[in-house]
């Protein structure tokens, strides 16, 4: 909230400050708020508190664990699922990570190199993320040709960090 009234600031003293006139500033206004896009912020973040709430991340990390799961795959696995089912990078990273420390799971830089690129790839390929959403809506993407584009370079990643925690 205090980001938004921040924003809305800024936008104010711009506008002041280059003296638009009022039907400028009203024809922005009507252009740039759109009800199904507003609705779809609203429900990505109801969607990331339901999975807070549902304690989600510690359901699957006890599941991880409970199968012996190796540290290194629960370090990669836990961040991406939470950043797949949320699109917020808080959630994939922050509420993940202190579980990861308190199971013991972060054992050293390899694993925390695992957990943060997770989270992020996560977050990359999450139909959630609302950058892919916006983007996807505003440009009228075709999300199939999107993920045909992007699977390749998170699977090339996902190879680059494997190889790379190795050497850690």
């Amino acid at each position: 909230l205090l980001f938004a009234g921040a924003l809305l600031a800024a936008a104010a003293v711009f506008m002041r400050l280059q003296r638009l006139p009022g039907k400028a500033v009203a024809k922005v206004l009507r252009e740039s708020v759109q009800l199904p896009l507003v609705l779809l912020v609203g429900a990505v973040f109801v969607l990331m508190g339901m999975v807070e709430v549902s304690r989600a991340a510690e359901g699957l990390a006890r599941s991880l664990t409970h199968y012996a799961i190796p540290a290194p795959v629960i370090a990669f696995v836990l961040p991406c699922a939470m950043g797949v089912l949320t699109g917020y990078s808080l959630a994939a990273v922050g509420s993940t990570l202190p579980l990861l420390i308190s199971a013991g799971v972060i054992t050293g830089p390899s694993t925390i190199l695992l957990a943060y690129t997770g989270g992020f790839l996560g977050l990359l390929v999450s139909p959630v993320h609302l950058c892919l959403t916006l983007t996807q809506q505003h440009y009228g993407a075709d999300l199939r040709r999107v993920y045909l584009q992007l699977i390749p370079a998170v699977l090339a990643m996902v190879l680059g960090v494997v190889v790379l925690a190795f050497f850690l």
